[in-house]
């Protein structure tokens, strides 16, 4: 039995069925444009522009029609490869997915480029209502304008919906800039009562150049920028690249609000250009008044303005902090330091503890300031010592206390981690560590000072200690400075070290730790070289100098030579022929300039030769009598470096056994013998005791052939011998040849 409200369902069905609109008719499609933001393109580039709309209504199903796309001013659309890639996503859904089923395709452009009509595909099984968008390409002229933007009308239907098409019209607006994203520095310990380089940093993400900006910075809190920065000197390096300074210097600098902000001005120079992922920054230098309370804060740097590919705004920012201070250590007073103009000099910065305590904890960290005018020159591990109250020797740490050095790239500061090395001293005990401070040729006389600061914690508190020793600059030196001519050298090679010092002084050559690694006399005129060996392992050469000319002797500076690896250079030729000009040959860097030279460097060939835009060299030279090998180095220079192959050996070809080709002779009557042996040897016919059958010594021609004519005796039944073969100092013996009579044989032994 139906209940009432049934029936009613029943009878207002069948009066929707006869009308002209079915009930389960689906409404009628349409589409309704998205607003999916602006596009950022870049002058010089090609970009993609987004489009999109909502098509609604028909049944579930594909989607076809036509995208008709009108470009904004100073863009094209690309003549080839300009399919716009699609993405969907039904009611509902929160992402967008990409399938290639969904795109514009078949773009047929009028002469300008500048208008498209595309084939529109969808496929895909969609709800009623679905979103489509797609990726229109756009080639960017340099002299785009800032801003624009794309048109566009589709047309369509939908599969299985009732009869009708669809149409939208819609528009993106597109802006031009160019890329620069703002990079948080890395976290930053402030001292007090002195300056602390914070760095700011950025990073490209699109080429990037002709830069005409500027860089206003904000100090963290409770700190103000240390006076005299009018200039900062900037670096960048590109993705696998070496770091460079050139047109990223700030210059031009004001401090404002009392030493609160500074602004510089960034003009990069038009020719200046950096491709994507490059990384750039500048050390700004925080002052720290003494009494600046603990706490966190940031530096914040706006870097803003045009390039070539449009205009750019970004913001970066370092985190800092001020640390707490329970004084457990404090700086001492350490001794006075004479520096070496042109060298390296080690200078003491001390500690004293004022609690009894253990060593640091995790997080404490230690920098060094290098004096004025000059640099630090190592970044390796420091061990230190100690000194117990009282006593009049120090005692070296039995592990080292300054791990994990990072020198700033103008080589200035240098910032370890304190390592927690368990030990544990009493109040009063003195810490003594030392780092080699470099003083240029240029050094004027004068005074200065080395600050060490170290800032964290022991079980007995915190602490953020700053030391200072005084150093003095000397008078300039009296010898000439030395020069290195070479830019890098090759790892694993003798590399031949050439440069300018005083002439006729002996010049002594050492490593970072002052071993020596070779010496060298200078010639009157100034210039000298050495052959100095680097290991297979090395990250760079370290070098010092010392020049000696009669009573004087003096440093004659430093240098780190960066390292390269082995170039492939071989050897083809394996054999020689003693005796002989034999010829040799193989494979190198391309145009480098080679000499031949032996394991000690004295050439075995005159002069200087180049190796062929191929990559082939080769020699010929003449191999002693006798000799069982040749041995023989290349020394290579290209790329500004200089240095010897490993030793190629070549050895002496063996003598080839000697064969015969006459099959008999002719009794009583002269006959021709002749075979093969070793091209180039010498040979005598011999019986079995060694006696000349034919005088005299013969050589075999490059053709291996040998030959000879002998009258046989009319009796004999047979010829026998033996060739013997000489080169050099070998000598080879053939078997007997036995060569029977033409008009008998022979039957029996």
């Amino acid at each position: 039995m139906r209940s009432a409200l049934s029936v009613v369902a029943i009878i207002a069905a069948a009066t929707l069925s006869v009308g002209t609109v079915p009930a389960h008719a689906d409404p009628a499609p349409h589409a309704v444009d998205l607003d999916l933001g602006p596009a950022v393109l870049q002058r010089g580039e090609t970009g993609t522009v987004d489009i999109g709309f909502t098509e609604l209504g028909g049944r579930p199903g594909s989607v076809e029609g036509e995208v008709t796309v009108t470009v904004p001013t100073g863009t094209t659309i690309p003549a080839a490869g300009n399919d716009a890639v699609g993405q969907y996503r039904n009611n509902g859904w929160p992402t967008w997915l990409t399938t290639n089923s969904v795109r514009l395709t078949d773009a047929r452009l009028d002469a300008s480029r500048t208008h498209a009509t595309y084939r529109l595909q969808a496929p895909a099984a969609f709800d009623t209502n679905v979103q489509l968008r797609f990726a229109i390409p756009v080639e960017v002229a340099r002299t785009a304008p800032l801003s624009g933007r794309l048109s566009y009308t589709a047309v369509g239907t939908r599969a299985g919906g009732p009869t009708g098409s669809w149409s939208v019209d819609g528009s993106t607006s597109t802006t031009i800039a160019a890329g620069l994203t703002g990079a948080d520095g890395p976290a930053t310990a402030l001292t007090r009562g002195s300056s602390t380089p914070v760095p700011v940093t950025a990073t490209t993400t699109t080429p990037f150049g002709a830069v005409d900006g500027t860089v206003e910075v904000a100090a963290p809190a409770g700190t103000v920028f240390a006076p005299g920065q009018s200039t900062v000197s900037g670096w960048y390096e590109e993705a696998g690249r070496l770091r460079h300074e050139d047109g990223v210097q700030l210059t031009g600098g004001v401090m404002l609000e009392g030493g609160k902000r500074y602004r510089w001005t960034w003009h990069s120079g038009s020719a200046w250009s950096v491709g994507r992922d490059t990384r750039l920054g500048w050390d700004i230098a925080v002052q720290t008044p003494p009494d600046a309370p603990a706490g966190a804060g940031r530096l914040t740097a706006t870097i803003s303005g045009s390039a070539a590919q449009g205009p750019f705004s970004t913001e970066a920012r370092t985190p800092t902090t001020i640390p707490v201070n329970d004084e457990v250590l404090v700086g001492a007073d350490a001794p006075p330091v004479t520096l070496e103009v042109g060298a390296s000099t080690p200078v003491e910065s001390r500690l004293r503890t004022t609690v009894a305590t253990s060593s640091p904890l995790a997080g404490s960290i230690v920098r060094f300031a290098a004096p004025a005018g000059t640099t630090l020159a190592d970044d390796t591990a420091i061990r230190g010592g100690y000194r117990l109250p009282g006593a009049g020797a120090w005692t070296a740490f039995d592990r080292d206390q300054f791990v994990d050095g990072e020198l700033t790239d103008d080589r200035k500061t240098l910032t370890y981690r304190w390592a927690s090395t368990g030990w544990t001293l009493p109040a009063g005990t003195l810490l003594r560590f030392t780092v080699p401070v470099r003083t240029p040729e240029s050094a004027a006389p004068g005074d200065g000072a080395l600050t060490m600061s170290a800032v964290g914690s022991t079980p007995a508190g915190s602490f953020a200690a700053s030391a200072t020793t005084s150093v003095t600059f000397p008078a300039a030196p009296v010898l000439a400075p030395v020069h290195v001519q070479n830019e890098r050298v090759v790892t694993g090679w003798d590399n031949v070290l050439r440069g300018d010092a005083e002439p006729e002084a002996t010049l002594r050559i050492t490593d970072r730790f002052g071993a020596e690694l070779a010496s060298a006399r200078v010639d009157p005129n100034g210039s000298w070289s050495a052959v100095v060996p680097v290991a297979v392992n090395a990250s760079e050469l370290r070098l010092g100098f010392e020049q000696t000319l009669g009573s004087t002797t003096e440093p004659g500076g430093a240098v780190t030579l960066p390292v390269v690896a082995p170039p492939s250079v071989s050897s083809t030729t394996t054999t020689m022929v003693p005796g002989l000009l034999n010829h040799f040959e193989g494979t190198g860097p391309a145009r480098a300039r080679y000499r031949v030279v032996n394991r000690w460097g004295t050439d075995l060939v005159p002069g200087e030769s180049d190796i062929a835009a191929t990559g082939s060299w080769q020699f010929d030279r003449t191999v002693s009598n006798g000799a069982t090998s040749f041995a023989f180095r290349l020394q290579v220079a290209i790329d500004g470096w200089e240095a010897r192959t490993p030793e190629f050996t070549a050895a002496a070809a063996a003598l080839v056994p000697a064969t015969v080709s006459t099959t008999t002779v002719v009794p009583g009557t002269e006959n021709r013998f002749e075979g093969t042996g070793t091209a180039g040897a010498t040979y005598r016919v011999v019986n079995d005791w060694g006696t000349e059958l034919v005088p005299g010594e013969r050589e075999i021609g490059t053709d291996r052939r040998w030959e000879f004519r002998r009258v046989v005796d009319h009796r004999a039944r047979d010829f026998r011998f033996r060739i013997e073969q000489r080169r050099g100092g070998q000598v080879l013996l053939s078997d007997r040849f036995v060569i029977p009579a033409a008009d008998r044989q022979r039957t029996d032994g």
